[in-house]
């Protein structure tokens, strides 16, 4: 698969005691213990619960109990403007996005699923409308 940026997974499974390392230190990176627990230079963090770790060093994990514990992080690639469910590189492709939503131009699904299993209409929610429209 192409990147256009370097990335990283690891996925430990951890017996009580047990510690691990990433080589080198971590650029930007999430991280998740499920299930089990483990001891985060210090902190104890539980099944569920989202590790954020700063860039520029390894971090130590410590298993207090059989965990499994999955990370994934990289490199950035750049800052992100988020306004609304838009995500965009820049100013202009954000006002752009705008713009094709408030035309119609977004292919929208027509359902989606329940967590029942049922199906149900799904609402067209429009952004915010431009200043002195």
């Amino acid at each position: 698969m192409k990147t256009h940026s370097p990335l990283f997974y690891v996925h430990w499974a951890l017996d009580t005691g047990a510690k691990a390392q990433v080589a080198g230190a971590i650029f930007r990176a999430r991280g998740l213990c499920r299930p089990g627990e483990v001891d985060v230079e210090g902190q104890v963090v539980g099944a569920g619960k989202l590790l954020v770790f700063a860039p520029g060093k390894p971090v130590l994990f410590e298993a207090t109990q059989p965990s499994i514990v999955m990370l994934l992080g990289g490199e950035p690639i750049g800052e992100r403007l988020i306004e609304w469910n838009f995500v965009a590189s820049s100013k202009e492709r954000m006002e752009q996005a705008k713009a094709d939503w408030r035309a119609g131009r977004f292919k929208l699904a027509a359902h989606r699923q329940t967590r029942s299993g049922s199906r149900s209409r799904r609402t067209s929610r429009r952004p915010p409308a431009e200043p002195g429209s």
